[in-house]
């Protein structure tokens, strides 16, 4: 962690803040059928791979890749602290590594439900407007 005095956050204070730095990355996602995929795929992927290798992947990927990766690392840097890039995550204590890989593993869960409820809401939203419209006709 960088030396700056960091409040301690409790688990409710935790969820609040990543939904904060989380919110507009999945509001920007909502509605791109390839970047909702690639959310939902990334915490399976970062159980399987672990968070070094699901770094150097992403960084190595296209731009909707990098730009996951950037989403993950805006949640990590505004509450631990720490940059996911694999050079640095490397060079990590294993404590502060496994930190920041269950932050990582958090905000990638997190991210999902959030698209997926966006989704849902979307289609809900949708289905009422038919609704009303059939009612009206």
């Amino acid at each position: 962690m960088k030396s700056q005095d960091r409040t301690p956050l409790n688990e409710q204070t935790l969820a609040q803040r990543m939904v904060e730095i989380l919110l507009p990355e999945a509001a920007n996602s909502s509605g791109d059928v390839d970047a909702e995929r690639k959310y939902e795929r990334l915490p399976d992927l970062l159980r399987r791979s672990g968070l070094l290798q699901t770094v150097l992947f992403l960084e190595r990927k296209d731009e909707a890749d990098r730009r996951l990766l950037q989403a993950l690392s805006r949640c990590t840097e505004g509450l631990l602290g720490e940059t996911l890039r694999a050079e640095k995550l490397a060079k990590l204590p294993v404590e502060q590594y496994w930190m920041v890989e269950r932050l990582a593993l958090q905000a990638a869960v997190l991210l999902s439900r959030l698209l997926k409820a966006m989704k849902e809401d979307g289609k809900n939203s949708e289905g009422a407007g038919e609704h009303e419209r059939e009612s009206a006709e």
